[in-house]
């Protein structure tokens, strides 16, 4: 007798291989209620089809963009062939493709558009910043409440489920350029990358925001959870407290802790 769990995984691959079809008829065909309209394979294909559109149709309402650029039909294909590689793990389709960029930097049929992959990287940044939890930004007047003992022990935040994106494209233009609705024939120069961005979220306002190579530098650091004395004595290089004004004032660093 085969065990549910067993028979579980045998749907599941019968569904998500290429071959599912010819899988599930050697393997879990006794286990199919018989049909005269639908065959064992055929009743499958429902639930493949299901699926695989459903999934499809989460890719193309995160990844608008990317859609765009490759167009329905190479979308699809590219989704099918993600699809069976990265099964989806959460009942909430909202967190499902997280890792579609990795698979389109490996996937050779979108070698012409070297930068896609990273296209995907902001898109995923901006769906998480999106939903996000709300902020009310830097309490500059706790901070300034603190001992210096607290001072040595302070670690700031960069806003919630904000992201560092650094590409050798500009793709915050490229993106850009794909949010006009009059068919604009604006040419992006893709030499003129390299670029190191924030995406980040406060209230309604969402945020694609480039960054100075310091920037980068200590919001990477702050990102890490250090120790913001330890920040400041490894990097003596910078010029942290005017960096720190910046970026304070510029809404990147969106909360303090004392750890």
């Amino acid at each position: 007798m085969i065990s549910m769990h067993t028979l579980q995984n045998l749907f599941i691959d019968a569904v998500f291989h290429e071959s599912g079809s010819m899988h599930a008829s050697n393997q879990i065909n006794d286990f199919i209620s018989q049909n005269k309209k639908l065959n064992s394979i055929k009743q499958i294909e429902i639930y493949r089809n299901s699926i695989f559109g459903g999934l499809t149709a989460a890719l193309k309402e995160i990844y608008p963009v990317c859609c765009k650029l490759v167009g329905d039909d190479f979308f699809d294909f590219m989704s099918t062939q993600y699809i069976c590689q990265n099964k989806s793990i959460s009942p909430d389709l909202s967190n499902y493709g997280e890792s579609l960029s990795d698979f389109i930097f490996s996937f050779k049929a979108a070698d012409s558009l070297p930068y896609l992959s990273d296209i995907t990287k902001l898109e995923w940044a901006w769906h998480r910043a999106f939903y996000s939890a709300d902020h009310n930004g830097l309490n500059l007047s706790k901070l300034n409440e603190l001992t210096k003992a607290q001072q040595l022990d302070l670690v700031f935040h960069t806003p919630p489920d904000s992201t560092l994106i650094s590409s050798s494209y500009p793709i915050h233009k490229i993106w850009n350029t794909n949010q006009q609705t009059d068919n604009s024939n604006e040419i992006i120069n893709l030499d003129d990358g390299p670029v190191k961005l924030i995406i980040w979220r406060r209230n309604y306002d969402m945020h694609i925001d480039p960054l100075h190579d310091d920037e980068w530098t200590l919001l990477s650091e702050i990102n890490k959870n250090i120790l913001f004395n330890d920040i400041c004595e490894n990097n003596l290089h910078l010029k942290i407290d005017t960096l720190l004004q910046q970026c304070v004032k510029n809404e990147w660093i969106s909360d303090f802790s004392i750890l």
